[in-house]
């Protein structure tokens, strides 16, 4: 679950699924989504299950600058 934004989760058959703020991963399997990064700031990036965000599935997500346009660089990076 990132806060702050919405995600397009990859089907894996050429369509997308609508947005979402979660996404649900089952144990041993990999999931793609799409994520515009478009809200500065500071926000979590996390597993719903307090165990797991405790073992170290929870990470603050920094964004910075206003939103990009096409000559811009992305400005994200996942910090702990």
């Amino acid at each position: 679950h990132l806060h702050g934004m919405w995600s397009m989760l990859d089907t894996g058959a050429g369509r997308w699924n609508p947005v979402k703020h979660v996404i649900s991963v089952a144990p041993g399997t990999t999931v793609y989504m799409e994520t515009e990064v478009d809200a500065p700031g500071q926000w979590a990036f996390h597993c719903h299950l307090a165990y797991h965000a405790g073992s170290g599935m929870f990470r603050k997500v920094i964004v910075e600058g206003g939103p990009l346009d096409s000559s811009s660089a992305s400005g994200a990076r996942v910090g702990g």
